[in-house]
């Protein structure tokens, strides 16, 4: 039997009336009020100072319970609900100024640790060139699979979702919008993403690649699988054995032991997004926010190591 959610009537009224939100962001919402609600009363029945007192003392000590040290980042969401909650009950925004004043005062450290963390990064990550040797390696090195996984990476700047491809034959072939495909035509080859972190905002992307040494690697591939599957001519790029297609928990790790000293794809992309910036490159700025699906803006905040 599945446990009952507790009822709290003040979140409740609160998150019933946000329509806009997705339930993920519910949840998330959710998850962070019941976290709160086990050391405090109602939000709206408390003093904004004895709610300050509690947020600086969770910096300062940890969470009482699991006797963890928590991150500015969720320092910054135990503040943002707890406006929130109190501002749909009460108004009035001098209610709220000094736990606003807080919340700036962590988003400014965590911007810090981001700096920080960014610094130590770009101290030990590779270059753009040297990613592209280390692609070009695998082309030497006979493994058509891995070559083609780094050059959707590099140079269509994907997540470890967007790499779940299945390969086909025909674009009748690729309707399913829970998979990814590349399609083999006779004069190129279509990539097609349905599945990807934010379709929701651009939707089905498209991109016809050309590349001679990427067909290929294509072509070689499909060889070394054995040619198309007779009972189901679709082949899975990230596969074992016999065709299986690899469950998407197991993706990254899978991802990481082709890439140079088993980096993410997250890396990838602040790599060659710092390239860029650093060359003020904004046409390739604009293609990779086309080609990852991310905004030209977000890119610039997230993904530049030089921060």
């Amino acid at each position: 039997m599945a446990e009952e959610e507790p009822v709290y009537p003040e979140f409740d009224e609160y998150i019933n009336e946000q329509t806009h939100l997705k339930p993920l962001s519910i949840r998330t919402y959710k998850n962070q009020y019941y976290t709160l609600r086990k050391y405090l009363d109602e939000f709206r029945s408390l003093e904004e100072k004895f709610l300050l007192d509690f947020i600086v003392d969770l910096e300062r000590d940890g969470d009482p319970i699991d006797n963890i040290m928590i991150s500015a980042n969720t320092l910054i969401n135990y503040i943002t609900i707890i406006i929130q909650v109190r501002h749909y009950h009460s108004p009035d925004v001098n209610n709220n100024k000094e736990l606003i004043k807080l919340r700036d005062k962590y988003k400014g450290l965590k911007l810090r640790q981001k700096n920080l963390k960014n610094q130590t990064k770009l101290e030990g990550l590779p270059s753009k060139e040297e990613l592209i040797h280390h692609m070009n390696m695998a082309y030497q090195d006979g493994k058509w699979r891995d070559y083609i996984i780094l050059f959707l990476i590099i140079y269509y700047h994907t997540r470890n979702q967007d790499l779940d491809v299945a390969l086909v034959s025909s674009i009748k072939q690729a309707r399913n919008d829970n998979y990814n495909y590349l399609v083999i035509k006779p004069s190129h080859i279509n990539f097609i993403r349905f599945k990807y972190k934010t379709r929701d905002k651009y939707g089905r992307k498209t991109f016809s690649i050309k590349n001679q040494r990427f067909r290929e690697c294509v072509d070689n591939f499909i060889d070394e699988m054995g040619g198309w599957f007779k009972d189901n001519d679709m082949l899975w790029l990230i596969s074992v054995g016999s065709n299986k297609k690899l469950s998407p928990d197991s993706i990254g790790k899978w991802i990481r032991g082709r890439t140079i000293d088993k980096i993410s794809t997250n890396d990838y992309n602040k790599i060659i997004m710092s390239d860029a910036i650093d060359r003020k490159d904004m046409k390739l700025i604009d293609e990779i926010s086309d080609r990852r699906g991310t905004s030209v803006p977000n890119l610039l905040s997230e993904y530049d190591l030089k921060l």
